[in-house]
């Protein structure tokens, strides 16, 4: 399970538990209910990935009832992971 944490437009804070759909060492592909803003950033949580840190949103489009994201993990998040 992957956990994120972001900001609205309307600055509240808002958090989601979802199952990644593709991950690799620079982001990973999610689908979750609510849409998220391009260009936004945030907090990504998977205890079992050892992933921990931040990520920019890359793309946002709908499929259906939800909305497939893709995340790209920040510089410092990517070296933890090849370390």
């Amino acid at each position: 399970m992957v956990d994120i944490g972001w900001s609205d437009g309307e600055g509240n804070n808002k958090c989601q538990r979802f199952h990644a759909i593709d991950v690799s060492d620079s982001g990973m592909q999610i689908e979750i209910t609510e849409p998220l803003r391009e260009r936004s950033y945030v907090n990504v949580r998977a205890e079992k990935l050892g992933v921990h840190g931040t990520a920019s949103v890359r793309s946002c489009i709908r499929k259906g009832l939800k909305y497939r994201v893709g995340l790209e993990f920040s510089a410092s998040l990517r070296r933890t992971l090849q370390e």
